[in-house]
């Protein structure tokens, strides 16, 4: 059997391939780069849980000068209690700021 040790490189290649000429892609990029928190000061349990994740994937058209796409590789971790909780407070991040989501199941492959 072999195994992928680095599953995130391989889709990010496959990224580069089918989007590389319109989007520019950026890896493992904090919520806090794409998201900010009206008033820190005030809110700042809300900074420090988007202060402390990321989305393995950004999809940035450089013409808007635009986040497009944020995308999850959801491994067989995304099947815990607390990476369920995680992922439910980050759809919501999204969804509530109108900047698209996919989940990509990741998959062992087998030789």
């Amino acid at each position: 059997m072999i195994s992928c040790p680095r599953p995130n490189s391989l889709f990010f290649n496959v990224l580069k391939q089918i989007y590389g000429e319109r989007y520019t892609i950026f890896a493992k990029v904090s919520l806090k780069d794409i998201f900010f928190v009206s008033r820190p000061d005030k809110n700042m349990s809300y900074y420090n849980k988007i202060d402390r994740k990321h989305v393995d994937f950004l999809l940035y058209d450089l013409e808007s000068n635009k986040p497009v796409l944020g995308i999850e590789l959801d491994d067989k971790s995304h099947s815990r209690s607390d990476r369920k909780e995680r992922d439910i407070f980050v759809n919501q991040i999204f969804e509530a700021a109108g900047l698209p989501l996919a989940r990509v199941k990741a998959m062992v492959i087998q030789y």
